[in-house]
């Protein structure tokens, strides 16, 4: 979070462009896909207003935006995981050691 505070008048949008201004940082703004329009908006005013901001968004579609570019990145697991089924009672752990090789057992470590 960024301690930013909007001026009469002026949008959130906007105090946060202008906080950002010339910082050079990395926006991460995650799970983009439950509010695409929104983030996509955002998205566009910070990268033509913060020259040296680098957005990474995550989200099952893209945002839609000047300059994007989109990276798939697959399903995050290891060999022998799970079927999604037992992951509960694995309570949502891969059951895979350090190695890649399945576990015995998912709880133990």
């Amino acid at each position: 979070m960024f301690p930013v505070t909007a001026r009469a008048g002026q949008s959130t949008r906007d105090a946060l462009a202008e906080f950002l201004g010339t910082k050079e940082l990395l926006l991460v703004l995650d799970n983009c896909e439950h509010l695409l329009e929104g983030a996509a908006a955002l998205a566009g005013v910070l990268q033509r207003s913060c020259e040296r901001l680098v957005i990474l968004a995550t989200s099952r579609e893209g945002l839609g935006i000047e300059g994007e570019r989109l990276v798939p990145v697959p399903p995050l697991g290891c060999r022998g995981s799970m079927p999604i089924w037992r992951r509960s009672r694995a309570r949502r752990r891969c059951a895979c050691s350090p190695t890649g090789r399945p576990r015995s057992n998912p709880d133990s470590r």
